[in-house]
């Protein structure tokens, strides 16, 4: 069995918070419970993309009551792991699909070898 060197899980969030109405501020987010390092690397090179503002464990934190796939998959385990958040207007079409998935392709191939 070949063992993985990150588990990343991808989602989105609404760009407006359902309970109050307000505008969510983030373009991404980043939420990550035991692996720090590779959180803070993602946060750090999303961060450097111009006019993206990035989340850390917000709006979302990594729950073990609550999710699965960090706390089961990955930190049970000892694999490295964040979950990637994206605000859903900017992946609603696929020029914003195509640019997002460009994003996380350079920034998940940079954080991981970072971490390794």
């Amino acid at each position: 069995m070949i063992r993985p060197s990150a588990i990343i899980p991808i989602h989105t969030f609404t760009p407006i918070l359902r309970s109050d109405g307000k505008p969510r501020p983030w373009h991404c987010a980043v939420l990550y419970s035991q692996a720090t390092a590779l959180g803070k690397n993602c946060i750090e090179f999303l961060s450097s993309v111009q006019g993206i503002a990035v989340g850390e464990n917000t709006p979302y934190k990594i729950e073990p009551e609550s999710d699965f796939t960090v706390p089961i998959h990955a930190d049970r385990r000892n694999i490295p792991s964040v979950l990637i958040e994206i605000r859903q207007d900017l992946v609603s079409d696929s020029s914003g699909q195509r640019r997002w998935a460009a994003m996380l392709a350079e920034t998940i191939a940079e954080c991981v070898q970072r971490d390794a």
